[in-house]
């Protein structure tokens, strides 16, 4: 089948599509500018192949996403190229958790340390993906999940805006009683939007892995964006942190604290980045409930867009870094 027979899948999100374009070419254009540098410390080197190997990773996923979106958007079984769209979208921020590591630990053995870490938790997870764990068969995790809304907050919403309020309005007794949305694991990416909260069977038993709620197999997104996305984030916005305040309270002479404050001003940017990517992260599930599966993906990736370009400025200027301090290095000697 050439390029000319593909078709549009019906439930596609050229918006996602659009904005995970965008963020490749974030990407990209990092990418071009860290093959141009030049490190000459060992540190360097390091940095610049693990800034460089999670630009490409972030590409390559980003693109893979791209494609998804137009023509696998609702995948509901586990298939060789949703595997690998999986391991990638956990690859991302593992990569980026070691490229930071070389930078905001304040040894070598803190830093190694962090490095096999994060190399571990992105292994684990992509075992477990493999068998297509479900948690929820193990442990005591919800199925579902309830929200009662009061008919004062339902008399408040923008109900032209939101296709799925007049349809539960309906199904609760109608005007002025309470509205309860409930969850029942269906995959709301397979299911139009004003059926969201429908009871009938033949959206109740729509399944996909993009957007299932509850959901806790470990192959789907939504676990994937709780572990990888919103995990990692506070663990990276906690550390950046602490380094930001190591360096602050340092006692330094002025060419040291020179470097010094260069070093504190990328981990107060990298902090700012993981701030911003935890929000998006966080709050995409309540995109989704007012804007849609494709309102939510949109917001978590209008998010992302500042996030990611300091992210990498941050990579690139720990690599700039580490050729100045070389290049001082040699001068004193």
């Amino acid at each position: 089948m050439g390029l000319g027979d593909l078709v549009l899948a019906e439930m596609a999100r050229p918006s996602n599509c659009a904005t995970d374009l965008l963020l490749c070419v974030i990407h990209l254009a990092f990418l071009a500018r860290q093959w141009k540098l030049q490190p000459i410390s060992p540190h360097g080197h390091e940095l610049r192949a693990l800034a460089a190997s999670y630009s490409v990773v972030c590409i390559i996923w980003q693109a893979q996403g791209a494609w998804n979106h137009l023509f696998n958007p609702i995948p509901s079984t586990m298939t060789c190229a949703y595997f690998i769209y999986l391991a990638l979208g956990a690859l991302c921020p593992s990569l980026y958790g070691v490229a930071i590591s070389a930078d905001i630990q304040p040894s070598p053995h803190a830093i190694r340390r962090c490095q096999v870490a994060f190399a571990f938790m992105w292994v684990l997870y992509v075992a477990l993906a493999a068998v297509e764990l479900d948690l929820a068969d193990h442990l005591p995790l919800p199925r579902t999940q309830e929200l009662t809304i009061s008919p004062t907050v339902v008399s408040w919403l923008p109900a032209q805006m939101i296709p799925w309020l007049q349809h539960a309005v309906a199904a609760s007794g109608g005007p002025g009683h309470p509205v309860t949305l409930r969850w029942d694991g269906r995959g709301y990416g397979a299911v139009p939007f004003e059926h969201a909260f429908s009871a009938d069977a033949v959206y109740a038993e729509r399944f996909d892995l993009i957007a299932g709620h509850p959901c806790w197999k470990v192959h789907s997104f939504p676990f994937l964006f709780l572990v990888f996305g919103l995990g990692l984030n506070c663990a990276f916005t906690m550390k950046t942190l602490g380094a930001y305040r190591r360096l602050t309270f340092e006692d330094m002479t002025y060419e040291p604290y020179c470097a010094a404050s260069r070093r504190r001003s990328r981990f107060f940017w990298w902090f700012v980045a993981h701030g911003l990517t935890t929000t998006g992260v966080a709050f995409m599930p309540v995109a989704m409930l007012f804007t849609g599966v494709s309102g939510g993906i949109d917001w978590m990736h209008c998010v992302m867009i500042p996030a990611m370009y300091l992210q990498c400025w941050g990579l690139e200027d720990a690599v700039l870094s580490s050729i100045e301090e070389a290049k001082n290095s040699k001068k004193a000697s």
